[in-house]
């Protein structure tokens, strides 16, 4: 059943390391049970997805592999859409839009562009992994044990790490974009083009909330995966959510709600009992017209 829509939890901010680790926290506290839900059934769902496909893969290519095919081929035709499912359900809540347990699959509605955005965005990363790789096999095999050449491949290592990061922070919303049905119905390449345009400018906080994030979420999971699934994840996924509401509203693409004129169109909406503007035909949640 949708719950009731919400107000947005201020007004359209920038998006800074403070606003997002509030923000986050705010949107949790309000709506904790439908958040931690979602969370824990798309987690548990791509772990177990992982765990089978790793088994698999054992079997298959051996355990010392570089590549993992059914993992990653899984990762991607399952875990990218059923992601994308809990960003979207924070998101909705934080714009002010009724959210539902369904909209947790809301990514596997246009499977088919959502799956290849993922394959692309994950082949971005793997071009900036590989070559990365191979240096620091090739400095490792003539290292003979020399501290300096080992602290090299370290440094390496987190260029390698950062690099990957910011990548990921800007395509961060690709999948989302794609599947989103109150954005526009942008296509596969566009995606990928729009997300890397709108967080442009905002990298850097999205950069460090990842990575505070990120250890947060990683030391829930250490210590016991129980705070993980509670608190860990589901803040993780609120900063995204929260993230992605306020840089769409800021590049123009998805206002917040609520509205008294249509934010696409300006139509004065006031007099109208549906959730659907008469002019352009675009969707504005208003709490008066949702019952």
């Amino acid at each position: 059943m949708d719950s009731s829509p919400t107000t947005p939890f201020a007004a359209p901010v920038p998006p800074t390391v403070g606003n997002l680790f509030s923000l986050a926290h705010r949107l949790y506290a309000s709506r904790w049970g439908l958040i931690v839900g979602v969370t824990v059934v798309a987690f548990v769902l791509s772990w177990l997805l992982s765990v089978v496909t790793g088994l698999l893969d054992m079997a298959l290519v051996g355990s010392d592999a570089l590549f993992s095919p059914l993992s990653t081929l899984s990762q991607i035709l399952i875990g990218a859409p059923l992601l994308v499912g809990p960003l979207y359900v924070t998101a909705r809540l934080f714009r002010g839009e009724p959210a539902a347990f369904d909209d947790l699959f809301v990514g596997f509605r246009r499977w088919g562009p959502v799956v290849v955005v993922a394959l692309l965005v994950q082949i971005l990363i793997y071009a900036i992994i590989i070559p990365f790789g191979f240096a620091m096999m090739a400095i490792g095999l003539g290292s003979g044990g020399s501290p300096a050449l080992y602290a090299f491949i370290a440094l390496l290592a987190l260029l390698m790490f950062g690099a990957v990061i910011w990548v990921a922070i800007r395509l961060y919303f690709a999948t989302l974009l794609c599947a989103d049905p109150t954005a526009p119905r942008l296509g596969i390449l566009e995606s990928i083009r729009t997300s890397w345009e709108i967080t442009r400018g905002h990298a850097w906080p999205l950069f460090v909330v990842a990575v505070a994030l990120g250890i947060l979420a990683m030391i829930s999971f250490v210590l016991l995966i129980v705070p993980f699934l509670l608190y860990g994840g589901p803040i993780l996924v609120c900063a995204g959510g929260v993230a992605y509401a306020l840089i769409c509203h800021r590049s123009g693409l998805i206002p917040l709600a609520p509205y008294d004129d249509c934010p696409y169109c300006n139509y004065d909406l006031r007099a109208i009992e549906s959730d659907t503007c008469p002019e352009c035909g675009s969707t504005v949640f208003r709490p008066s017209a949702v019952s």
